[in-house]
């Protein structure tokens, strides 16, 4: 009784239940599966190796569990962004005087 009252008050640690081992177990080789589906796939997003898993494999598996997955093994690189500088001037000025219908802010240069 008084094993229960400290087990219940967060005194001792709770031993784990044999299906909650099984489950983790399963869990670790879906992690495995999905680390290793991603090294043989270097070139696939983690959309294309979500469905890949999902069809080839037993289970479903969301992009994002992929994604997260991917990322906590360092298996995501950054996309490649391409970095826009502005200009003093445009590369196309106008000619007339309705031809520049609407006008992209990204294209001055702040100075200050």
């Amino acid at each position: 009784m008084e094993a229960g009252k400290k087990r219940l008050a967060g005194d001792t640690k709770r031993e784990a239940t044999s299906s909650e081992v099984t489950e983790l177990r399963q869990e670790n080789e879906q992690l495995k599966q999905v680390v290793k589906t991603a090294l043989n796939h270097p070139e696939a997003s983690p959309r294309e190796l979500a469905w890949l898993i999902t069809n080839t494999q037993d289970y479903f598996i969301s992009e994002s569990s992929v994604y997260r997955i991917l990322k906590r093994c360092d298996l995501i690189t950054s996309p490649a962004y391409i970095v826009m500088s502005a200009s003093d001037h445009f590369q196309h000025p106008t000619r007339c005087v309705n031809e520049l219908w609407k006008m992209d802010f990204t294209c001055f240069r702040v100075v200050g």
